[in-house]
């Protein structure tokens, strides 16, 4: 094996150094970040991202096998591992650098951060100096003497082979798998000849199981250097790094430039040796990976024969790949999405108030590389209200109705496409707001009789429309709210399916049963299914009383949180009652209210961070005056004070993982959570709606929340919304 001459490698004369005292991490103002041309090159790599995480290297050990090192140079003092060896001249310790080159490539790994000379990309990391050649050229046996040496370390992670030469033989190929086996890092240069493909020992990086990394160097104008040897064979595990006009430490306390895939290599070492720090459960084949897909692609997209994966990106290797999911205890972890913290408005507050346990929460990515997360920021729930495209679509529906017999009629629905201008006053800024045009969509209700019972089908309907099973048949879906005069336990999807039945009865007694099954929607991809039985009674001209019993299946989710997030569970069952009465104060005017009372049985999800959920109850009322033909013939009006569903009573205990070692054993808190939240939501609900003429149609609302989601630390809300519609 010989080291070929490495192009402008020269020394550029000789600059001395004057140490100062290390006490933060670099940052793009530091003097040796400044220094010289280092600026252009540490920005490239993308280095800084990794500083302002504190990391440094420390204490990974990184064996150069190379020509030595200079001990004395100021810059690299305290960077050294003990057990250096001199394959050269037999000695134990390394003990002269006649060239240079193992102390400028010693430099670029880890010169110390002392506001004076240069920073290396690992600045706190170990160089174990190993000597297998001198002057330009080196010998077989020293080098594979060296690479033994290096992979038997137990503190070696890195071997860093700034070295390159014709065609090895089956010795050498061994040797380098041999290391590879033992779980090093081989970090190798490409070679500065211009050829297609690299040198070896780099040109085996596919050979290697993974575990070695081929190094092209980057010339000034960001792409592959001209004298650079390209990707070839190796594309795959071929990475790009600084390697023109690079300042480096060099023999008796200097500096010079230098230039070739050497010193590209050198960066890429000390890339991974960051990385082994933040994580030292990868095993090396994950690091170089890592480093490998999250480089910068040039040229030709994905891997090619030229740039291989792209320029080094340090920044983009310590962020997170794959998305990040947080382990739960004995299961996978649960993916952190849009809706994975999304949770049932009752549960928000008491989740809240857990005393610090989610704002240190471990997450894992795709390489099981831990990272914390603050789930309390991240913890939602769904909207309170309806918004202005929802409330303008419904009020343009078009409805068909095709008489099939004279007992049964179908009847479509249709909401058209239609231009949506709302006047939204709730901001701090108030303006007018042009909204995308309404999403076309088609219902379908198919009704009829049979003897003395009546039946509806109905298929793809708007729950906000029509709260479902005729328990509110009393106008309530005109609230911009999604809790006015609505049973809680009736669903919590936007879109269901529907079958209900009923029978007349005598004395103005009705009896009604009914299933439904709710689809997923935009919020939680959860699925749920109910069945109801409801009696009216008519008690006089003017008063009007529901009773109802209902059980609610909830798949995944809780009370309508994400299925298979965080806080998701199995499935949870619920038993209610309820009951609406209606008071009709004159012919335009009614009194409304409702009660609902539920009970909930819950399975929990292995993948969730509840536990051990005991019985849960929970309740909600509300009581809203309604209105037709107030001002004229054609308008509604109502309004409404809800106390949304909340936990009377229920506890859970919250494991949350906060740590790992390097063996990926995960440690966990846990916190016993009374699940009942300390407030109680108050909500005001008022609307006012009519038509002009028969295309046009203008309403008004006024929502305003107290103890938002029954939290007593929650800012009061309110929304007053305005909104003009019109089709043609």
């Amino acid at each position: 094996m010989t080291l070929r001459n490495v192009p402008r490698c020269l020394l550029a004369g000789g600059l001395s150094l004057a140490v100062a005292t290390a006490h933060t991490a670099p940052t793009a103002t530091s003097h040796e970040f400044l220094n010289f041309n280092n600026e252009v090159h540490l920005t490239s790599i993308n280095v800084l991202p990794a500083w302002g995480r504190g990391l440094s290297g420390g204490p990974v050990t990184v064996a150069v096998v190379d020509s030595g090192v200079d001990l004395t140079h100021p810059d690299l003092a305290g960077s050294f591992a003990e057990g250096g060896r001199d394959f050269v001249n037999g000695g134990g310790v390394v003990s002269d650098d006649f060239t240079s080159h193992g102390t400028l490539v010693s430099g670029l790994i880890s010169a110390n951060f002392n506001h004076a000379g240069i920073v290396g990309v690992a600045y706190d990391a170990k160089i174990l100096p190993i000597k297998a050649f001198h002057g330009v050229f080196g010998g077989g046996i020293e080098v594979l003497q060296a690479i033994d040496y290096a992979a038997a370390r137990g503190d070696v992670r890195i071997i860093n082979l700034s070295l390159g030469g014709p065609l090895l033989g089956p010795i050498e190929i061994a040797t380098m798998q041999g290391a590879a086996a033992r779980g090093k890092l081989l970090v190798m240069a490409a070679g500065n000849d211009a050829a297609a493909n690299p040198d070896f020992p780099a040109r085996l990086a596919p050979q290697l199981s993974g575990r070695g990394i081929a190094v092209g160097a980057l010339g000034p104008d960001g792409n592959i250097a001209g004298f650079s040897n390209r990707a070839g064979v190796a594309r795959d595990y071929f990475l790009l790094a600084p390697g023109t006009d690079v300042w480096s430490t060099t023999v008796g306390g200097s500096f010079a430039p230098v230039s070739g895939s050497s010193f590209s290599t050198a960066y890429v070492s000390g890339a991974a040796a960051l990385l082994a720090q933040l994580f030292p459960n990868l095993a090396a084949e994950e690091i170089a990976e890592i480093l490998l897909v999250s480089a910068t692609d040039l040229g030709a997209p994905g891997p090619d024969a030229t740039h291989g994966r792209g320029r080094l990106n340090i920044g983009a290797a310590v962020r997170p790949i794959g998305g990040l999911a947080v382990p739960a205890r004995g299961a996978a972890g649960a993916p952190l999405g849009r809706n994975s913290a999304l949770v049932a408005p009752t549960l928000l507050a008491a989740l809240r108030n857990t005393e610090n346990a989610l704002d240190q929460t471990l997450a894992l990515d795709r390489y099981d590389r831990a990272y914390t997360v603050d789930l309390n920021r991240l913890l939602r729930t769904r909207p309170a209200h309806r918004g202005s495209d929802r409330i303008l679509a419904q009020a343009r529906d078009d409805d068909t109705r095709l008489a099939i017999t004279p007992t049964h009629a179908l009847r479509l629905g249709y909401r058209h496409d239609q231009l949506i201008r709302s006047a939204l006053e709730s901001a701090p800024d108030p303006g007018y707001e042009v909204l995308e045009a309404s999403p076309a969509v088609a219902r379908l209700w198919l009704s009829g009789s049979s003897g003395r019972a009546d039946y509806d089908l109905v298929v793809n309907d708007d729950m906000a429309r029509d709260p479902g099973f005729g328990a509110q048949s009393i106008a309530g879906g005109w609230f911009i709210g999604n809790h006015a005069l609505r049973s809680p336990y009736l669903g919590f999807s936007e879109r269901e399916h529907r079958f209900q039945i009923s029978w007349p009865g005598g004395a103005g007694v009705k009896l009604l049963a009914g299933v439904a099954t709710h689809e997923n929607d935009e919020y939680a991809e959860a699925d749920s299914r109910a069945v109801f039985v409801q009696g009216e009674w008519r008690l006089g001209a003017s008063t009007h009383l529901q009773l109802r019993a209902s059980h609610l299946e909830e798949l995944g989710s809780l009370f309508g949180g994400a299925a298979g997030g965080s806080f998701g569970v199995d499935r949870a069952r619920t038993r209610a009652l309820g009951v609406t009465a209606k008071i009709r104060l004159r012919r335009s005017l009614s009194l409304v209210g409702n009660w609902d009372i539920g009970e909930t049985d819950v399975n929990p999800s292995a993948a969730s961070l509840l536990h051990d959920i005991g019985r849960v109850r929970s309740d909600a009322f509300s009581i809203g005056l309604i209105a037709d033909g107030l001002l004229r013939s054609n308008d509604h009006g109502g309004v409404a004070v809800s106390r949304p569903l909340r936990i009377r009573s229920g506890a859970t205990r919250l494991i949350v993982p906060r740590s790992m070692d390097r063996h990926e054993n995960v440690s966990f808190s846990n916190t016993s959570l009374t699940l009942e939240p300390g407030g109680h939501e108050l909500d005001l609900d008022l609307f006012y709606q009519f038509s002009p003429q028969a295309d046009t149609t203008i309403a008004t609302h006024l929502f305003v929340r107290r103890n938002p989601n029954h939290d007593t630390t929650a800012d009061l809300e309110v929304m007053l919304l305005g909104t003009l519609s019109w089709s043609f």
